[in-house]
């Protein structure tokens, strides 16, 4: 049997889309012989000794994203990287060796964030006869709860969206969904999230500079999921264009709902609307806070020739 593992790998540009890693161990792999003498203190990467065969992967989980490989700082001692609790094994390893992190390539599955997310849930909530051929390692558990935050966001409409700048000049900028959570139930939930990240999460390091705390880790899966699928599931329903005094806040709700985020207009123009974008966001800041909000319900007249009617709450 197969224990399956995700991995997220948040987008590092502006320009691109960030994406799950699906990869598995499997306990039919052979325990490599143990290492003797001094262990490296850098050592170099390795390919993942127990990491299942990609068409393996494939047909017990019916992934079809295209062959990817990441390298993963992993617990390690002399008989190689230490396999998940999950995984049955019948292997002898060292237990006298204080396991340290070493670097280990696992081959798996990519797939970008608008795909990941769905198939994600989709294999979370497979049938028991598939529970036959795998199980789930922690790293699978973790973010398949935060793909039902996604979820439950994008159903609840709770999204903003918002202009950034997509270049250190600020002649580029992109069209962004941004999801708020900013409720204290989603605050307890956030938190606790971040809390129960498994250290494998962040067993990617992507610079000697660099390496996400969970907390931005988390904030790059739940921003780029939203805005992936909020483009993607919104595009149906788009507003049509126009090319009349407002063209260019239609670009930018063009730039919201197609695969390509940047807003297609002159430098100026995008500073210009930054600029009114701005505007209307310290608007809605000044209509509410942590305390106090302001909203609107818009009630469906009884008939149809009665007018609508907008109340305050």
């Amino acid at each position: 049997m197969l224990i399956l593992h995700v991995h997220w790998q948040p987008p590092l540009t502006p320009s691109e889309t960030g994406g799950i890693l699906f990869w598995a161990e499997t306990g039919d792999a052979e325990l490599p012989a143990g290492q003797r003498g001094r262990l490296a203190k850098n050592p170099k990467p390795k390919n993942h000794p127990f990491c299942a065969p990609i068409p393996e992967l494939r047909s017990a989980t019916g992934l079809t994203g295209k062959e990817s490989a990441a390298t993963l700082r992993l617990p390690t001692t002399r008989t190689g990287p230490l396999p998940s609790p999950e995984l049955s094994h019948a292997w002898e390893q060292d237990k006298e060796t204080p396991p340290s992190l070493a670097p280990w390539i696992v081959d798996g599955i990519w797939l970008a964030s608008d795909e990941a997310v769905p198939a994600l849930l989709r294999i979370s909530a497979s049938g028991p006869e598939s529970k036959t051929h795998f199980g789930f390692g922690a790293s699978f558990h973790f973010w398949s709860r935060a793909a039902a935050l996604v979820l439950e966001t994008l159903a609840a409409h709770k999204l903003l969206p918002v202009l950034v700048p997509a270049d250190a000049d600020g002649k580029i900028f992109h069209a962004r969904w941004l999801p708020v959570l900013d409720s204290p139930h989603d605050s307890q939930r956030l938190a606790q999230l971040e809390a129960a990240m498994p250290p494998v999460c962040r067993a990617q390091v992507f610079s000697e500079e660099e390496n996400l705390s969970p907390r931005s880790l988390l904030n790059s899966f739940l921003n780029t999921t939203c805005d992936a699928l909020a483009r993607q599931w919104g595009k149906p329903a788009s507003p049509l264009s126009s090319r009349g005094e407002d063209a260019l806040a239609y670009r930018w709700i063009e730039a919201l709902f197609s695969q390509n985020p940047a807003v297609q207009a002159s430098p100026a123009q995008l500073q210009s609307l930054a600029s009114s974008h701005r505007a209307w966001m310290r608007n809605l800041h000044i209509a509410g806070d942590a305390a106090f909000r302001i909203a609107f319900r818009i009630e469906t007249p009884a008939l149809q020739t009665d007018a609508w009617q907008l109340h305050y709450l």
